[in-house]
C-alpha cells in the first residue's frame, strides 16, 4: 500500500510540473484603444479630449471662469498631464468619484508615448 501511495504521490508531482504557468495563471486582458493612423495606442481628440471634457471641464471644474485650471484645449490638458496623472491616480480628481481604471491607464499611457495631439 506504501508503494502505491508513493506511486501516486510522484506521479501528482510530476502532472503538476507539466503544466506551464500561463495555462495556471491567465494574464490579464487589458483592451486599451490602438489609434491606427498613426500606430499609439492612445488619441488625444478620440480618447482624453472626450474623457476631460465629460469627466473634468465642467461649470464647477474646469471649465472656463471655473475656480480651478481650465482645461479645454490640448494646450490646456497637456500643460496640465502631470498634474492630471497625479490626481487620477490618487482617486482625488474629479472629486464625483475615481474613474474607472480603464480611464486612467488611458490618461498614463497618452502621457507615456509623449502626450501628442494626435
Amino acid at each position: 500500500m506504501k508503494y502505491f501511495a508513493l506511486i501516486f504521490l510522484t506521479l501528482s508531482l510530476f502532472a503538476c510540473k507539466s503544466e506551464n504557468e500561463e495555462d495556471l495563471f491567465p494574464p490579464s486582458t487589458v483592451v486599451v484603444p490602438v489609434d491606427t493612423t498613426s500606430g499609439l495606442l492612445v488619441s488625444f481628440k478620440k480618447d482624453i479630449e472626450p474623457l476631460i471634457q465629460n469627466k473634468c471641464a465642467t461649470s464647477n471644474c474646469h471649465a472656463a471662469n471655473a475656480n480651478f485650471p481650465t482645461l479645454l484645449n490640448y494646450t490646456q490638458i497637456e500643460g496640465s498631464k502631470i498634474a492630471i496623472n497625479g490626481r487620477v491616480s490618487a482617486g482625488t480628481m474629479p472629486p464625483s468619484g475615481s474613474l474607472a481604471q480603464s480611464d486612467k491607464d488611458l490618461i498614463q499611457i497618452w502621457i507615456n508615448e509623449g502626450a501628442r495631439n494626435n
